[in-house]
């Protein structure tokens, strides 16, 4: 138990007090966030609220909820964006690129030429090629996020 809690103090999902805030959709067992380092227009995070940092550690329960989300988000930003198509995508493990001890699916919508690499290489990028975001410009962008999930 010691052990789980150490990985929960160090969780910057667990800890942010902008988690509420930077949802753009909210479930009983999830949060769906824009992304502060978005690969392409529309990149955003699934995560579910229960912290566990592998998909093993979900019931089968949990994971038709999260995959639940991860659906109802992905048709949504599709619509939005008007994607050509869409990654989906997570990491397990320091050694696999999870950088957040934490499970999360990336949604990514797409566009033909919206990233000037090969999708097949998509996550094995350069970090410092990614734009981070401020946070006006991430409160932009989950405020109009929030009006358009209502409308779609």
């Amino acid at each position: 138990m010691i052990f789980y809690s150490i990985f929960i103090m160090n969780c910057d999902f667990c800890n942010s007090k902008e988690m509420t805030s930077r949802s753009f959709i909210e479930t009983k067992n999830e949060y769906g966030i824009y992304s502060n380092i978005p690969l392409a227009e529309g990149h955003s995070l699934v995560i579910p609220k229960k912290h566990v940092v592998s998909i093993r550690e979900l019931s089968d329960t949990d994971i038709a909820s999260l995959f639940k989300t991860v659906r109802i988000a992905a048709k949504k930003l599709n619509k939005i964006y008007r994607a050509e198509g869409m990654n989906f995508a997570f990491n397990e493990g320091d050694v696999a690129g999870q950088r957040i001890p934490h499970l999360h699916i990336h949604i990514i919508p797409r566009k033909k030429g919206d990233v000037k690499i090969d999708p097949r290489n998509l996550f094995y990028r350069e970090e410092r090629k990614r734009k981070k975001l401020n946070n006006d410009q991430m409160n932009e962008i989950v405020s109009s996020l929030k009006k358009k999930f209502k409308k779609v």
